[in-house]
């Protein structure tokens, strides 16, 4: 079918406008990428459909076959650096791991504060802190997440391509060039932000590194991940921010849950997918001020939902459960150490 017979097929459907198209669209899309990541079940499949969400809940229009090319090839390159020089150092030099995860954890920040892609700078973190850790379990196993990186983030392109083959937008609405993270013009401000960022993630990745805590890795790239969106300037009002949007996304997270126990296939997991997404889709794309909070709650179901389900198994309520308190400890320390840094500086900061 082509691109014009689709967006004929789209307007007739009564999907006209932008917002609905690409409500639509993400719907579709992410539908999509969970029932084939899920279904087949790669290592990491679960952050698919979340990798998917970062791409497909913007206004950007469809990544060019570069752009998408060049996205694939950085995750791949971060992979290979995460298993080949990060990785053989927390096998046999520890310490100087542990002081090199702190430096590659500022460069990355400093990286996202500049402006890198979003989508970049998660799969540095998860190379950085994740395969080390899995590495000093199994060098095997570290090899297996590494190959799920890479077909979990070209996954995520595609799936990305195909929704916009699908859902194309109307002639000429996307056509404009795709906003770009404003980069920190001060460099001294730039760098303030990832030490900071860093002084929050960097002692609970020591901590994880000191007692081989596996099995709660999700807290560690949450807290990563999480650190990075309060800004220095309005911590609290962010960091209120985060915890209502996460909340928000648990909540709805267990209600998906509960409605997933009546029929526990994958089929009904598909089609409560398509629901949520859509529905909270229509809030992504709103002019409302919190229209940023549902991407965070849509990231948050689709993370708890996909990671606790995959594969569908008789532990899934305990899955569940411990997803729901890993997110929670990982919003709670990120909210509270960003208040207390925040705190501490301003109240060495001389009074004007």
């Amino acid at each position: 079918m082509s691109t014009d017979s689709t967006a004929g097929l789209v307007t007739h459907a009564g999907f006209r406008d932008a917002r609905s198209i690409r409500t639509l669209r993400l719907g579709i899309g992410i539908t999509l990428a969970a029932g084939v990541a899920l279904g087949i079940g790669w290592p990491l499949s679960f952050l698919t459909a979340v990798l998917a969400t970062s791409l497909l809940a913007s206004n950007a229009p469809c990544p060019s076959l570069r752009a998408g090319a060049m996205l694939v090839i950085a995750i791949a390159a971060a992979a290979l650096f995460g298993l080949v020089v990060v990785a053989p150092l927390a096998i046999h030099y520890p310490l100087v791991c542990a002081v090199a995860v702190g430096l590659f954890l500022f460069l990355i920040f400093r990286a996202s504060y500049g402006g890198a892609s979003p989508f970049l700078i998660l799969w540095l973190l998860i190379a950085v802190l994740l395969l080390p850790m899995v590495a000093q379990q199994s060098l095997a196993m570290a090899q297996t997440v590494a190959e799920g990186m890479v077909l979990g983030g070209a996954a995520a392109v595609g799936f990305t391509w195909i929704a916009h083959t699908l859902v194309p937008g109307p002639a000429g609405a996307e056509t404009a060039t795709a906003p770009q993270k404003p980069a920190d013009a001060d460099t001294a401000q730039r760098d303030a932000r990832a030490t900071v960022t860093t002084c929050v993630v960097y002692p609970v990745a020591l901590l994880f590194y000191s007692f081989g805590l596996t099995s709660d890795l999700l807290i560690l790239v949450f807290i990563a991940i999480l650190a990075q969106q309060p800004s220095l300037t309005a911590g609290r009002k962010a960091g209120g921010a985060l915890v209502l949007g996460n909340l928000a996304g648990g909540l709805a997270a267990m209600l998906f849950y509960q409605l997933l126990v009546a029929a526990p296939t994958l089929g009904f997991f598909l089609a409560l997918t398509a629901l949520t997404t859509l529905l909270i889709g229509t809030r992504i794309f709103s002019d409302r001020p919190e229209a940023p909070v549902y991407a965070t709650v849509l990231s948050t179901v689709l993370l708890l939902a996909g990671g606790s389900i995959a594969p569908f198994g008789d532990d899934v309520g305990a899955k569940f459960t411990l997803r729901i308190v890993q997110i929670l400890i990982a919003v709670l320390y990120v909210v509270g150490a960003l208040t207390l840094i925040d705190r501490i500086r301003s109240e060495h900061e001389p009074a004007a």
